[in-house]
């Protein structure tokens, strides 16, 4: 699929809709025609990229991998975060420049020549990816274009039917490998035209309803448990025609609710940067995930998940830290992480397990609990609380009666010892919640 991104070039087909405007794929390619030319006449090899307009963005990523340039995603455009990232890139293309880092400017580049240079795409080619992981500290993750293509390969196929004739949208960020492969390499090798701003709020997917088309809906759990009880997904529900998420578990009350508003069942995708798609569900049928085509799986005797994936480097085995349990048929249930299972004086404890015990107390709408390593091993829990701002009940008074509950299920050595409630857990463009978010709310 290399060379595909091409066969569009002179395509009156429309590809990218923005709010007043639409371009067609003839238009965009040679956009990206000229962007690679200025790219192939600069020696650099290692480009970052971070881009929040999508249709720049677009034009910038083809146009790099043309050049044959190596791309670093950054996972946001803060400056300082930047900078501390200056070891891994050569340049930068950002919005606004940045001072102390080698930052592209398009106004004074030149062009290698006029000629148009073969448009095909190595399928070595690297993209890099930045993601925080479970601890905030950056991360690193080498990603070769076959990798990205084969999955887009194996998702289009699976997903024929959801994706006929429909218009791409997205409440994720296009920086990111999920929001990367179905809002924009998916529609851009199969021919789908794509709807460019980012659906933010519940009430930005009416606005999807003035187009004569139906929506793929490509989005997060986060997104959808704001939305699924809101008028403006019901208003919304006649031009979807299918709902993706990815990046975190949808609760199954919101699937439940999606599905009844209009008989959409939101297809989970379950994955990760490193290894890239693996399973599929649809909890409001079953919690059960099916491996996606060609993806082998196994446990270990821990009960740890392994595959073997097209979407990997290459043909090992990969070893997650998630546990599962595989049923007869092949397919699986998850049943925590590795590194979520802790020892609290010499006592073990699921953080999964107290986060679902937490999530039954009829005041808690979402738990999260992470261990702090200061003096010593403390365990803390955040809690969003149901009508914290109209609650007389004060933090003391709830802890009190959180404690209560919890007695129940544990020892008291294993029960929390610092407590946060808020009206919303924090979480990052990828829908996720780190580390690095936990200690902030500690101090």
């Amino acid at each position: 699929m290399q060379s595909v991104v091409s066969q569009y070039h002179n395509s009156p087909l429309p590809f990218i809709y923005e709010f007043d405007h639409v371009v067609s794929r003839g238009d965009w390619h040679q956009k990206v025609q000229e962007m690679s030319s200025k790219f192939r006449a600069n020696d650099a090899t290692e480009w970052l990229l971070y881009e929040p307009d999508f249709q720049q963005f677009s034009i910038y990523f083809i146009a790099l991998l043309y050049a044959q340039k190596n791309i670093l995603l950054a996972a946001n455009g803060q400056p300082e975060k930047l900078k501390e990232l200056h070891n891994e890139f050569e340049i930068a293309i950002v919005p606004n420049a940045i001072l102390g880092i080698n930052c592209w400017n398009q106004a004074i580049a030149s062009s290698a020549s006029k000629t148009i240079e073969p448009h095909t795409i190595d399928p070595q080619q690297t993209i890099h990816f930045l993601t925080s992981g479970s601890s905030g500290a950056p991360k690193k993750i080498t990603k070769h274009w076959r990798q990205l293509t084969s999955e887009v390969d194996c998702q289009q196929l699976l997903w024929t039917e959801q994706f006929n004739n429909t218009l791409i949208a997205a409440s994720v960020s296009h920086q990111h490998i999920y929001g990367l492969l179905f809002k924009f390499l998916l529609p851009l090798l199969t021919g789908k035209p794509i709807y460019a701003p980012m659906i933010q709020f519940p009430e930005h997917l009416l606005r999807l309803t003035d187009y004569d088309l139906n929506i793929a809906l490509i989005s997060s759990p986060a997104y959808l448990t704001r939305t699924a009880f809101t008028d403006d997904i019901q208003n919304a529900m006649q031009r979807l025609q299918c709902i993706f998420s990815s990046g975190g578990v949808l609760p199954t009350d919101v699937a439940k609710q999606l599905y009844i508003a209009n008989g959409i069942s939101p297809i989970e995708l379950y994955g990760s940067t490193e290894t890239g798609g693996i399973a599929w569900r649809q909890s409001a049928n079953s919690a059960q995930w099916t491996p996606l085509p060609g993806i082998q799986i196994n446990n270990t005797d821990d009960q740890r998940l392994s595959i073997r994936s097209p979407f990997l480097a290459n043909k090992n085995w990969f070893m997650t830290d998630d546990l599962i349990e595989i049923n007869d048929a092949g397919r699986f249930e998850l049943k925590g992480r590795v590194d979520r299972i802790v020892k609290l004086e010499e006592k073990r404890l699921s953080l999964n397990e107290l986060e679902s015990i937490l999530s039954r107390f009829p005041q808690c709408k979402q738990a999260v609990a992470t261990i702090l390593n200061n003096k010593r091993m403390q365990l803390v829990v955040v809690i969003e609380w149901t009508e914290i701002h109209n609650s007389t009940t004060t933090n003391k008074q709830r802890i009190a009666l959180v404690r209560d509950y919890l007695r129940g299920f544990y020892e008291t050595v294993l029960l929390p010892r610092k407590w946060r409630f808020v009206d919303t857990i924090p979480i990052n463009e990828q829908g996720k919640t780190t580390q690095a978010m936990l200690i902030k709310l500690f101090g």
